[in-house]
Parts: structure tokens; C-alpha cells; sequence
């Protein structure tokens, strides 16, 4: 986290290759996703600390921790979460030499896109499995 915080230049399209165990991460910034993020980050945040002032045994909830029995403000993932803001990672097991990190990622979005279309028409269509247990309708 703190190579990728260091490495990586914050401007729109700008992206990284990281070599770890698991293949390559390649990590893209976005100022549109710095925006969602940051929504997305002061929004638990508030929740967190409404957490403090009525707390509740069932709820999880982001940026808050126990320390002997008392529930707090976690400023350890707030920090770690300002660091990542407008960050993606994507991961890979191709080479650069093989893709580059550009197509990498229009291929995730590409992906994205067909998950968002079967969505869509599954819940227009209100599709089923439809099945048939004599030949004639089968046929």
C-alpha cells in the first residue's frame, strides 16, 4: 500500500505495474473515482461516529475498533483510506511485454460492462429457468 501511495503520479489515467506473489497489480487513478471514494469514505465516517454515540452490538462498521472493551475511531484505516482515494487495482498474470496496462484495464471495464448488460436484462426480462419434462415441448 505504501509503494503504491509513493509510486504512483495522481493524475487521470496515470497507472502503475507492481510485481507481487499472487502476479503483476496494476494500479490506476481516476479523479472521478477520487470523488466517489471520498463520498464513500465521509459517509462512513458519519456512520462511525454515530456508531460512538448510540452504539449497537449488531452493526459492523467501517473505521471503528474495540480497545479494551470501548469502541473508537480507527485513524489508522482513515489515514490508510486517504492514501488509496482514486485508486483501482487490477490484477494480472500477463507479462508487459504481453499486454500492457492500458488494455488490462479496458478489458476490466469491458468485463464490467457485460456483467452490467446480463443484469440489466435479467431483471427486465425477469428470466428463469424454464424447464420442460415431456418431449413434445422440448421439441
Amino acid at each position: 500500500m505504501g509503494v503504491i501511495d509513493k509510486t504512483i503520479t495522481r493524475e487521470d489515467g496515470e497507472n502503475i505495474r507492481l510485481e507481487t506473489e499472487n502476479g503483476y497489480l496494476i494500479c490506476s487513478y481516476s479523479p472521478v473515482r477520487y470523488l466517489k471514494d471520498l463520498y464513500k469514505m465521509n459517509n462512513q465516517i458519519y456512520n462511525a461516529k454515530k456508531a460512538l454515540e448510540n452504539p449497537t452490538k449488531n452493526k459492523k462498521i467501517k473505521f471503528v475498533k474495540t480497545n479494551n472493551q470501548k469502541i473508537e475511531i480507527n485513524e489508522k484505516l482513515i489515514d490508510k483510506t486517504k492514501k488509496m482515494l482514486g485508486i483501482k487495482g487490477y490484477y494480472t498474470n500477463l507479462d508487459e511485454s504481453v499486454v500492457d496496462n492500458k488494455a488490462v484495464i479496458e478489458r476490466y471495464h469491458e468485463l464490467y460492462k457485460i456483467e452490467q448488460a446480463f443484469r440489466i436484462s435479467k431483471s427486465d426480462l425477469q428470466t428463469r429457468p424454464i424447464s420442460h419434462f415431456k418431449e413434445q415441448p422440448i421439441k
